[in-house]
Order: structure tokens, then C-alpha cells, then sequence
């Protein structure tokens, strides 16, 4: 797993995806894979912490339209 340091700079312009491997890693952390998906898996369909991980970080980026 890649460690990310957090700065300030003056140089840098951030855009709304620039928070999404914060979120990732942050969702690694408290362990959403093994939280959300307390049913079996089914044959054919999404993972509820896939859901929950797209709702995320489609209202992170600022568009939570899309989901």
C-alpha cells in the first residue's frame, strides 16, 4: 500500500479528483470491504461496499448526481 504525505503548496492547483486516493486509502483503513459485505456474495451483481465506495466518492468529487 502506498504511503501518501499531505502538503500545502502554492503551486498546485487541486481539482475535485484529487481526494479519491485519500478516500481509498481511508477506505482501506476502516475495512468497508468487511463492514458492508456482511451477506453472500451472489452470483451475478455488485458488492455492497462496491455501492457504498461509488456513493462516496461520486458526493467527494461533488457530484452526487450520478449515482
Amino acid at each position: 500500500m502506498p504511503l501518501y504525505h499531505v502538503r500545502a503548496s502554492r503551486k498546485l492547483n487541486l481539482t475535485s479528483h484529487s481526494g479519491l486516493a485519500l478516500l481509498g486509502r481511508s477506505f482501506e483503513a476502516a475495512q468497508v470491504d468487511n463492514v458492508a459485505n456482511t451477506k453472500p456474495r451472489v452470483k451475478f451483481g455488485m458488492r455492497t461496499s462496491d455501492l457504498v465506495k461509488s456513493a462516496v466518492g461520486t458526493i467527494a468529487m461533488g457530484k452526487p448526481d450520478f449515482y
